[in-house]
């Protein structure tokens, strides 16, 4: 997730971001820590208060960074949630830098008979 922001869009100043994984068997907690342009995926709270919390599930975030759901989509089924200052809120979709890969759409496998 690091190398995936646009560091020319980040606010210029500290800020912690709290995401909370759901969809799968536990839910997985992290915070993103940006610094100065520099980031650090955290596994425990850098003991900061959090700027924006997200909420996600763990599909919905990864199909959206990766060009599969939009973020006006993922907001309005309820798949992505931000809490937060609305200016971040509104601003925190415009740091993600896309996959490499967003661009590529899956192949459509073709549906074989049993006969082969």
């Amino acid at each position: 997730m690091c190398n995936a922001l646009r560091r020319d869009r980040l606010p210029d100043r500290r800020l912690v971001i709290r995401f909370e994984f759901t969809g799968r068997a536990h839910r997985e907690r992290y915070w993103l820590l940006i610094e100065h342009g520099d980031t650090e995926i955290c596994k425990t709270s850098p003991g900061l208060d959090d700027d924006l919390y997200i909420t996600a599930e763990a599909e919905a975030f990864v199909k959206w960074h990766a060009g599969q759901l939009t973020w006006a989509q993922a907001i309005r089924e309820n798949r992505i949630q931000v809490d937060g200052p609305s200016s971040l809120v509104r601003a925190f979709p415009t740091w993600n830098a896309r996959s490499m890969f967003a661009h590529i759409r899956p192949i459509a496998r073709a549906v074989t008979s049993p006969e082969g």
